[in-house]
């Protein structure tokens, strides 16, 4: 499994996220979701590029439902640049999770739909980030998640 393990802790974003007794308010789909481990991470994960890496909320979507090998699966976080076009795909873990191999396999199953060109592996204490994951030959890993202008402005050299 990957070699760049990026030291994350997003649990300082948590106290960002708008909650009540059981539930956690989601700003990209504007509704209160109930508040697992999970979900803890994907909100904090969502303050943490808002407000660091300078990613637009517009330019995100949570939980979709797509259609793979006749089942129904959701991926859990994808990042649009200004054309709408995915970027990036996350895949959400809850911290006791290891970003293994078989974390990876999963959302590169969500990926032969999706054909986002980089992945984001995280579980709130760690997270992995991987460019060009659509074309082997130019797979790389980050030793840090990009920001918004940075990523974008690479995706356009790299398109």
């Amino acid at each position: 499994m990957p070699s760049s393990i990026i030291d994350l802790q997003l649990f300082k974003y948590a106290k960002s996220v708008r909650r009540s007794d059981t539930r956690l308010w989601d700003p990209i789909r504007s509704k209160w979701i109930i508040a697992t481990p999970e979900e803890w991470v994907r909100q904090s994960l969502i303050q943490y590029l808002v407000r660091d890496r300078q990613w637009p909320r517009g330019l995100m979507a949570v939980e979709r439902s797509i259609k793979l090998y006749e089942q129904r699966k959701r991926w859990d976080l994808v990042l649009y640049d200004l054309k709408s076009q995915p970027v990036v795909i996350c895949e959400c873990k809850r911290p006791e999770i290891a970003l293994d191999q078989n974390v990876l396999e999963q959302v590169g199953r969500y990926n032969i739909e999706l054909k986002v060109p980089h992945i984001m592996l995280i579980n709130g204490e760690q997270a992995v980030f991987i460019y060009q994951a659509h074309q082997p030959e130019h797979t790389r890993f980050s030793d840090e998640i990009p920001d918004y202008e940075t990523l974008c402005s690479s995706f356009k050299a790299d398109s």
